[in-house]
């Protein structure tokens, strides 16, 4: 009980009628994108491509069965260094030479295509263009054959539970997510779930601490949301219906003493099988 270990542990998993709002900044969403090969390292060239992070926002007007997109906000870019993370050996451990980071970027991801709303984060890489890139674009067949051997590599973290660790039961891990360039535009919707976590810590009241965080929930590979027109590669991140909800409880005084009365009882049981065996013999001696 004073140690804080073996704790009870309950999870389930509850599904409501809208997928939960999901804040993201810096601060507990990093992410760097990129334009890689097979083995993971990346490439850039303006000239070929572009790679772009888009907040987006649809409202659907049920009566004229239509959907207007009432925010786009292409999310300020820079390339990633080590000052870009938290931990600044993440861009030489996971190779994030010439890849792309977001300068404070913050999302917002609620809602679904079968509900009034949604808020989505889409990732994507689309073909340099003369008319708005700023630069002379190298042409269509020297871009694909640059992309025959490549693909859209999103590193992105998020939320894992240890019940075991007392101190920090939610920590942060990295995930990719890699989809190769194909003939026809490639979409993959990525779903995050928000992650409820219970803490009751305390020797003789309830006292819970509830901590949220999200995980990744599920991936799609055959998308049919096309977010922004056109796209060469895109990952959507969308909110998930599903909560993970996880509760946990230490040891309290008054389940001590349950567990204290418990055993006594066994004691007694046991002393009067004894005592009982013991009587039964001195009378067989008498």
């Amino acid at each position: 009980m004073i140690l804080k270990i073996n704790p009870i542990v309950t999870d389930q998993t509850t599904t409501t009628n809208h997928a939960d709002l999901i804040y993201l900044n810096h601060e507990n969403f990093e992410m760097a994108a990129g334009v890689a090969n097979s083995f993971g390292r990346g490439f850039t060239d303006p000239t070929i491509f572009k790679i772009q992070f888009i907040q987006i926002e649809i409202a659907f007007n049920e009566t004229i069965n239509s959907k207007e997109i009432a925010k786009k906000e292409i999310k300020k870019i820079k390339n990633c260094s080590e000052s870009s993370f938290s931990d600044p050996n993440t861009y030489k451990n996971m190779g994030l030479a010439n890849y792309t980071c977001l300068e404070n970027g913050t999302f917002e991801i609620e809602g679904g295509f079968d509900e009034n709303m949604v808020k989505a984060v889409v990732v994507m890489i689309s073909y340099c263009d003369n008319n708005t890139d700023g630069v002379v674009c190298k042409t269509q067949t020297e871009i694909n054959a640059f992309f025959k051997d490549k693909g859209l590599w999103l590193y992105y973290q998020d939320d894992i539970y240890d019940v075991s660790n007392y101190q920090n039961p939610l920590t942060k891990i990295w995930r990719l997510q890699a989809i190769q360039v194909a003939a026809v535009p490639r979409i993959i919707d990525l779903y995050l779930k928000k992650l409820i976590f219970i803490n009751d810590d305390e020797i003789i009241f309830a006292n819970e601490e509830i901590l949220y965080g999200f995980m990744k929930e599920r991936s799609e590979g055959l998308s049919h949301y096309v977010m922004v027109d056109t796209p060469l590669i895109s990952i959507n991140l969308f909110s998930s219906k599903n909560n993970q909800k996880t509760i946990r409880r230490y040891q309290k005084f008054d389940d001590l003493l349950a567990s204290i009365g418990g055993i006594i009882n066994v004691f007694m049981i046991c002393g009067f099988f004894l005592t009982n065996l013991q009587n039964e013999i001195k009378m067989q001696n008498h």
